[in-house]
């Protein structure tokens, strides 16, 4: 999650990947495209693999997922 709050930070991004997910992060100003769109996809790529892993884990606890998503 370290690598996530790092790359929001250089996007511009304080919120967290729950509050304000990496599609709706706006293009700071003076960044070049081609940097913004591979650092959002980085952003995308470690917030799928947490969120992965945080279900697996709640799974492996006995947690239903499908109540919390319902």
């Amino acid at each position: 999650m370290d690598r996530v709050w790092t790359l929001r930070h250089k996007l511009g991004c304080d919120a967290g990947p729950l509050d304000y997910p990496a599609e709706y992060i706006r293009r700071p100003k003076g960044m070049h495209q081609k940097t913004f769109a591979r650092r959002i996809e980085q952003l995308s790529c470690i917030e799928a693999q947490a969120m992965a892993d945080t279900v697996r884990t709640m799974q492996k606890l006995g947690i239903r997922i499908d109540r919390i998503v319902s």
